[in-house]
This record gives C-alpha cells, sequence and structure tokens, in this order.
C-alpha cells in the first residue's frame, strides 16, 4: 500500500507557462497573474523543479511522510490553479429584507438590524454582487475562500456591529460546544424516554 501511495503522490506536477516558481529553504513560491502564494514545505517533505516541474518526495519512505507528500502536492496543485485561474464561491442570502450591497473591498449587508452592517472583505478576496441576494467571492487562495461562507460573514458583520472582542466569542463558542454536549448524553440516557426529551427543550 505504501509504494502505491508513494508512486501516486510523487508524480511530478507541470508548471504551465505564466507560473513562476521559486524555493527557498522550506518555502514555496507561486506566483502567476492573479497574484503570489507561498507556504511552508513540511519537514520530512523534500521540493525540486526539475525541467519545468514540480516534484514532492519524502526524505523517508514512511507512511506519515509519504502521507505529507500528498498534501504538499495538492497544497500546490491548488495554488498553481488558484494564481492562474482563481476560485469563486456563490453565496445566496435567503431572508425577507436581507440584500448585499460592494462598496469598494466591504460589502454592506442588510441583516434586519436598524442600519446596514458593514463586512471588510479579507486581503485577496473580491466579491461581485450581481443581485441583491447573491454574492460571488473570488480569490487565488482556495484555503481563505473556503473559510468564507455567509455565516461566517453574517457572525464577523454581528459580533462587530454588537462590538465583541474576540475574548467573549470564544468563551461563548466554548460554552455552546459544552451544553449540546450535555444535551447529547442526556439524550443518550433518555433514548426511551420521550417526555424527558421534550423537557429538556
Amino acid at each position: 500500500c505504501i509504494l502505491i501511495m508513494a508512486r501516486n503522490t510523487e508524480r511530478p506536477i507541470p508548471i504551465q507557462e505564466g507560473i513562476e516558481i521559486s524555493l527557498a529553504e522550506n518555502l514555496l513560491k507561486v506566483s502567476g497573474k492573479n497574484g503570489d502564494l507561498s507556504m511552508s514545505i513540511h519537514p520530512s517533505v523534500m521540493a525540486s523543479t526539475p525541467e519545468k516541474e514540480l516534484l514532492f518526495s519524502p526524505k523517508e519512505e514512511t507512511k506519515e511522510s509519504i502521507a505529507m507528500v500528498g498534501t504538499m502536492r495538492a497544497l500546490a496543485i491548488n495554488m498553481i490553479k488558484g494564481v492562474s485561474d482563481g476560485f469563486e464561491k456563490k453565496l445566496e442570502i435567503n431572508g425577507v429584507g436581507y440584500r448585499a450591497k460592494l462598496s469598494g473591498d466591504k460589502l454592506e449587508l442588510s441583516l434586519g438590524f436598524s442600519h446596514p452592517v458593514i463586512y471588510q472583505l479579507p486581503e485577496g478576496v473580491n466579491a461581485d454582487v450581481p443581485s441583491q441576494t447573491e454574492v460571488i467571492l473570488k480569490s487565488a487562495n482556495k484555503q481563505l475562500l473556503g473559510c468564507l461562507t455567509f455565516l461566517s460573514i453574517f457572525a464577523t458583520a454581528v459580533l462587530s456591529e454588537l462590538q465583541l472582542t474576540t475574548i467573549p466569542v470564544i468563551v461563548l463558542i466554548a460554552l455552546s460546544d459544552i451544553c449540546i454536549l450535555l444535551l447529547f448524553k442526556l439524550f443518550k440516557r433518555s433514548q426511551n424516554s420521550c417526555n424527558s426529551l421534550f423537557f429538556l427543550f
């Protein structure tokens, strides 16, 4: 199994025209028309650029090292695609009176408050608003774009509006997780009693 994994993960990645790749110690940098991206290479992985190709290989023939080669390879492929073609995510706003408007690098969101709340787009992310209920996010960084959902945008905007710091937010998240865990345990204990479950809520 390890040999099969090694054959699949050690395949070279072709470097297409218009893409520049540089290696400095354990840092990989990829440049293209959509900007620059960089990442640190895991200590158990070696990287090289032979003949317009990017190649990752394990320093040791262990399962963990070979698996990390696959991770580095997948991230590098996303980086190359990001700086050349880019990624985009479409979000749809559902709610009575909910709408979005783009002002420069900020989203003005009408989310039921007495006035719109402002969401500052992260650096490296652009947005289009083709309609009042559609938001298209674009970025060369797939990982960054993957973290942006309407729920995260809504939460960030609301927390900013309420002027909450990150400390109470973290505490609230931890308390909510504890409550969910306790409810789950109580539910497991009372699977045969619908009345007790109803009482919890």
